[in-house]
């Protein structure tokens, strides 16, 4: 944060560079959680299939992280930062339509539907 009021590094170089350090751990935990499950479940051995469940496994690991992440860059405090970080991801799970069916959603709150970052990956 010192260095960021200075003007001795921007945000965008901050996310950047936590992404990539973050990057190789990310990866850990999504193969150590993709490997067994796509077995235990007995989802559809072929190799296009898995990669496909790979995929969606990693975007549901990567897009909240990456939330965090940018809800903590601009975010100007401890606190603030987590506020933000505790109510943000709420509505946006609340709208993806898991919960709610699209059908069922007010219109005035639809559009939330439509920029949920949980909807694509639970895509039906």
């Amino acid at each position: 944060m010192k260095e960021a009021t200075r003007g001795a590094c921007m945000i965008s170089s901050y996310m950047i560079a936590n992404t990539i350090v973050f990057m190789p751990f990310l990866f850990i935990v999504w193969i150590l959680f993709a490997i067994p499950v796509y077995r235990i479940v007995g989802l559809n051995p072929s190799v296009s299939a898995f990669a496909f469940f790979t995929f969606i496994v990693w975007l549901i690991i990567v897009m909240p992280s990456s939330l965090v992440l940018f809800l903590s860059a601009i975010s100007p405090d401890f606190i603030s930062g987590n506020l933000l970080i505790c109510t943000v991801p709420g509505p946006f799970f609340l709208f993806s339509g898991y919960f709610i069916p699209k059908d069922n959603i007010p219109k005035y709150w639809l559009f939330m539907y439509y920029v949920s970052l949980y909807r694509h990956p639970l895509m039906r």
